[in-house]
């Protein structure tokens, strides 16, 4: 604050405090995040081992990087148990239209869909789709326009990566995974009891009456 104290000439704290949350708010809104911090995030394990095929594009490999970091954010090395695999799509639309029949507001739609395999019998385990739609006035200079629709499309990414995130939390944490392991098994134990056991004896066919013969009548 050298420069305060050349101004004023000596530096008045209230004023330094109040100059530095002016400045902060701007970038809060921007979505700024601290270069050497990060949101704490408890580690799931189960989440941990799920490995991500990465996801062609500008737009999938944010959400490559953001679900990698929502689902093993302190990097541990395990053992991969299951595979997601991410679709993504996007449209854009006009919502507003000025009077000289040009558009003033666009709508940016960007769709995900996900698939979650177990690698041990690449059996699907959930499926769904995510989407995350917002849109940006649109102004006279391309540079602009074209910027706020990069930032636009990063922003969904994130929010396509959490709610991907959240859905297969909730779906591992149920437990479902579990009792289809279960369901396999014994399936499997079932299956392999029926290979082994005797042949299940067949019913004896149904004996007929013998027909009565009926003694003649003489006239």
């Amino acid at each position: 604050m050298s420069w305060l104290r050349r101004r004023h000439g000596s530096a008045n704290p209230l004023a330094a405090v109040l100059l530095v949350a002016a400045l902060a708010l701007p970038l809060a809104g921007c979505g700024f995040h601290p270069m050497y911090g990060s949101v704490s995030r408890d580690v799931d394990p189960d989440l941990a081992t799920v490995k991500i095929t990465p996801i062609a594009e500008r737009l999938g490999q944010v959400i490559t990087t953001e679900l990698q970091d929502g689902f093993n954010p302190s990097g541990m090395r395990v053992q991969p148990k299951y595979s997601l695999d991410v679709a993504v799509s996007k449209s854009r639309g006009d919502q507003l239209v000025r009077t000289d029949g040009t558009a003033s507001r666009t709508e940016v739609s960007v769709y995900a869909n996900f698939t979650l395999r177990r690698l041990a019998d690449n059996a699907t385990l959930i499926a769904g789709t995510v989407r995350s739609i917002s849109g940006f006035d649109i102004m006279t200079s391309e540079y602009t326009n074209l910027v706020a629709g990069n930032t636009i499309e990063l922003r969904a990414g994130s929010d396509l990566a959490e709610q991907i995130r959240t859905r297969i939390a909730l779906y591992l944490q149920s437990g479902a995974e579990q009792a289809s392991d279960e369901e396999r098994l014994a399936a499997a134990r079932a299956a392999k009891l029926r290979g082994g056991a005797a042949p299940t004896p067949q019913p004896a066919p149904a004996t007929l009456p013998r027909a009565t013969t009926l003694p003649t009548t003489q006239p």
